[in-house]
């Protein structure tokens, strides 16, 4: 049997757009990874979104429908092995120049929040904010920094991940869209 160019090319892009369909959507982008870590989950997709933008909420500084906060969802780390302590921290990046371009510049570094975990059992983190204050154009994305210490230490590190969000659920009033890459300066 012998099938015609153009009904090939049609039966491609239905199998293309199948397997498409099925393939979950990447999320986050590793950056860096080094020394001795154990498991990790971060998520971050488009039905879960590792980081939240808030827009027009009722706090010092909001204006109008300017963002107004980002929330980073807490990550699921294990210990390599036996009971340790692990951390996490998240850093707000926001473009360097207004209307997004120009590369990116570290506007806020948390301080890293510390829990015991095991290899069956997460440390229980928690998500973490952080209040935007400014009124320009500028976009904002986020970094979360996993660290492992080493046995008995909460000083000394094993290892780390780092990882920059790629999906923002972004809320103005009762309603949301997904984001890709950033939180936009406006809703």
């Amino acid at each position: 049997m012998r099938i015609r160019p153009s009904a090939r090319l049609a039966l491609a892009t239905a199998t293309l757009a199948i397997v498409a369909a099925a393939t979950p959507a990447l999320g986050h982008q590793t950056l860096s990874s080094k020394g001795s870590i154990g498991s990790y989950s971060y998520s971050d997709q488009v039905n879960a979104t590792g980081a939240t933008c808030s827009y027009d909420l009722a706090v010092p500084g909001a204006q109008g429908n300017d963002l107004d906060r980002i929330t980073v969802n807490r990550p699921f780390v294990f210990a390599k092995a036996g009971t340790r302590t692990v951390g996490w921290r998240f850093i707000v990046q926001r473009s360097r120049k207004v209307g997004g371009s120009g590369g990116w510049t570290n506007v806020h570094v948390s301080g890293f929040q510390k829990r015991t975990a095991t290899p069956t059992t997460p440390a229980a983190f928690t998500a973490r904010s952080y209040l935007i204050q400014t009124n320009k154009a500028y976009h904002f994305r986020t970094i979360v920094v996993i660290r492992w210490y080493k046995p008995g230490s909460t000083t000394r590190v094993a290892g780390s991940v780092r990882l920059r969000t790629e999906y923002y659920r972004s809320f103005y009033g009762d309603s949301s869209v997904v984001q890709m890459g950033r939180c936009l300066p406006e809703y």
